[in-house]
């Protein structure tokens, strides 16, 4: 221990980093953590795209954690599965204790620019800080990794409003939202996508989802860090990532795949919306190619910003921006029509002093090609019937 970070009495709330004296010293010594039920201290697989963590030396989720944290997740998972409660509220207690172990484990870093713990992942992949911070989970006020945090926003569940940030210029303003949760029950299922699943009547009104960008984070990987905590933590279906030996053909297949069973699920013409970004031209390639061998097209495309100036990922050659694209099923009611240029976009971006680095603009120019000859128009009554969504290709 070199230095503790602490909220002093005299600081009003504020807090201040020292350096460690003999008695913290002793103080983190001093405690006996017994033996834990091992339940959950699992293999990690060395089948892994990115090497790491196996290859830093974690061979184990235990591994990964001080003899302090391991004893308080542990128990705190052991306690939440041998309770007697609803199952419904051993899910939420599950879900805000594992919102915490990416903030509570031995890959937790000091962000001196936020100047607070930089979580495991911030970084979206498994890196070795030059000094571990371990923070103290029982804090009562301090943390955003802390057990009374993670109760907090698990009551913070039952209301509706919520906070946003919208961009401002270069800052960012914040405010409070309503956002009332429907009372409906809602079935979530942990299966492979291109799973057609149960063939009852289902019709809905829209598809928003985020699939894997490519070859750039192998999520499945990143997850199992979260998994091996769960009762069952296999994984849902094969993580749908291109082949190493071949360039992006099982990827776009797959894709084509989840694409054709989410059309049998929505209603005739309702669109399918998704992000996406990459500086490399094969992967925006194989969404067309997915886009082909389902037949749908693309009728609306523009640029968001998605992660500016953050950290890490504002390095050089990491994209800030994603594309959102908008396709459906084609129809004889869809015209061709020319998508828009990148000039157009950075016009755009500047008004809102906004920048658009070197590989935004190469994922950029990529997303407009590969929609060149896949972009149509709706007819006026479509339009009119989703009126907002595609507003942002103007």
């Amino acid at each position: 221990m070199v230095a503790v970070e602490e909220a002093h009495p005299t600081l009003r709330g504020k807090r201040r980093i020292r350096v460690a004296n003999r008695n913290d010293k002793v103080v983190v010594k001093a405690t006996d953590w017994e033996a834990c039920d091992e339940q959950y201290d699992k293999p990690l697989s060395h089948a892994r795209r990115d090497k790491r963590p196996v290859s830093l030396g974690f061979e184990s989720s235990r591994s990964l954690f001080s003899d302090r944290q391991w004893y308080v997740f542990s128990r705190a998972f052991a306690w939440i599965d041998d309770s007697d409660y609803p199952q419904t509220t051993k899910l939420l207690l599950r879900l805000a204790v594992s919102a915490i172990l990416s903030s509570n484990n031995l890959l937790c870093g000091y962000a001196r620019d936020y100047g607070r713990l930089s979580p495991l992942f911030s970084v979206r992949g498994y890196s070795v800080p030059p000094l571990t911070v371990e923070l103290n989970m029982f804090h009562p006020g301090f943390g955003r990794g802390t057990l009374e945090a993670a109760m907090r926003r698990l009551a913070n569940l039952q209301s509706s409003l919520v906070t946003r940030n919208r961009i401002a210029g270069k800052s960012t303003v914040g405010g409070p939202i309503d956002l009332p949760v429907s009372p409906t029950a809602l079935n979530i299922v942990c299966a492979s996508a291109e799973d057609p699943g149960p063939q009852g009547h289902l019709e809905a009104s829209i598809c928003v989802t985020d699939p894997p960008y490519f070859d750039y984070i192998a999520y499945s990987e990143l997850s199992e860090f979260f998994r091996v905590w769960l009762p069952n933590p296999e994984l849902g279906g094969v993580p749908l990532l291109p082949e190493e030996t071949e360039d992006g053909e099982t990827f776009s297949t797959r894709l084509a795949a989840v694409f054709k069973v989410t059309l049998t699920r929505l209603k005739t013409g309702t669109p399918i919306v998704f992000t996406y970004h990459s500086r490399h031209a094969e992967a925006w390639d194989a969404i067309g190619e997915a886009l082909d061998d389902c037949q749908m097209v693309i009728t609306a495309l523009w640029p968001v910003v998605a992660d500016p100036e953050m950290g890490h990922h504002s390095g050089e050659g990491n994209c800030e921006w994603d594309v959102v694209v908008v396709c459906r099923a084609r129809t004889p009611s869809l015209v061709p029509t020319v998508p828009p240029t990148l000039e157009a976009w950075s016009q755009l971006a500047e008004t809102h002093r906004l920048r658009i680095n070197a590989a935004d603009a190469d994922s950029m120019e990529s997303a407009l090609r590969m929609a060149r000859n896949r972009t149509y128009l709706l007819s006026d009554v479509q339009c009119e019937r989703n009126q907002g969504l595609e507003q942002g290709n103007s």
